[in-house]
């Protein structure tokens, strides 16, 4: 049985680096070490680096520090928000493609 096992692991061993697949362990480990010698705003950015954390720009602009609102209140009793009137006035496109009511569908006020 372990002769079999050995076999299969060169023959998969053989095919991948036929194949041009490599193992990213030593790359890996070398990241891992990076973070481990880095500090903490080192680390972000490395992150962002290494990963493409990039900020989310096109979710809007960031609220100003004074208004933050914590999690739990309510949409209804927090404070409003400004929407700019460009938003206002392409929003109602943006249901385009919504369902509409057939005109063979009789209207509740038809009813």
């Amino acid at each position: 049985m372990r002769a079999l096992q050995s076999l299969l692991a060169n023959a998969k061993r053989m095919l991948r680096s036929a194949s041009g697949e490599m193992s990213r362990r030593k790359d890996l480990l070398r990241l891992a070490a990076w973070f481990d010698a880095a500090g903490p705003d080192e680390a972000h950015d490395l992150a962002v680096a290494a990963f493409g954390l990039y900020g989310a720009r096109h979710l809007g602009v960031a609220p100003e520090p004074d208004l933050s609102v914590p999690a739990y209140v309510s949409w209804w009793t927090g404070p409003a928000v400004d929407v700019p009137v460009a938003l206002r006035e392409r929003a109602a496109g943006l249901c385009a493609d919504a369902p509409r009511r057939s005109r063979t569908t009789p209207s509740r006020s038809d009813a």
